[in-house]
């Protein structure tokens, strides 16, 4: 933490305790008097950054399940969601999404995870059908 006149610098890192790895880093300036909005932007990141690693941990570990629950399925959408907008990885999400319903079709994670594919796929004219894919989000 550094202080210079009505200025305020905040370094943060996140360590592995275990490994010692470097796992995230960022620096935040903000004006001494937004002292409370950035320790909630620290916050925020920090949950999102820390979501993300969760998420993916839990795909490697459903991965290695010799009888992936409906759960199991929806942790690998995610993680394939989280990739990136490419066809391919929407494919892929898609793929877990689907056969996360197949085993719970209750499962309101995995029915979230197949409307934001196809919200995707519709608005980053990631289909051959935007209107195809925008009617299928109105019917659910």
């Amino acid at each position: 933490m550094q202080r210079c006149g009505n200025r305020l610098r905040v370094n943060v890192q996140l360590i592995d305790a275990d490994a010692g790895n470097h796992l995230w880093a960022e620096r935040f300036d903000k004006p001494v008097a937004d002292l409370f909005d950035m320790q909630d932007e620290i916050v925020s990141r920090l949950a999102n950054m820390l979501n993300t690693q969760l998420i993916e941990a839990e795909a490697r570990r459903a991965e290695r399940s010799l009888h992936p629950n409906s759960m199991d399925l929806y942790f690998q959408g995610i993680a394939w969601f989280n990739k990136g907008t490419t066809p391919e990885f929407m494919a892929q999400a898609r793929e877990f999404f689907e056969r996360a319903l197949v085993l719970d079709p209750k499962n309101i994670e995995a029915l979230v995870g197949r409307a934001n594919i196809d919200a995707t796929m519709a608005v980053a004219f990631l289909t051959d059908d935007p209107p195809s894919a925008s009617r299928r989000l109105r019917q659910r």
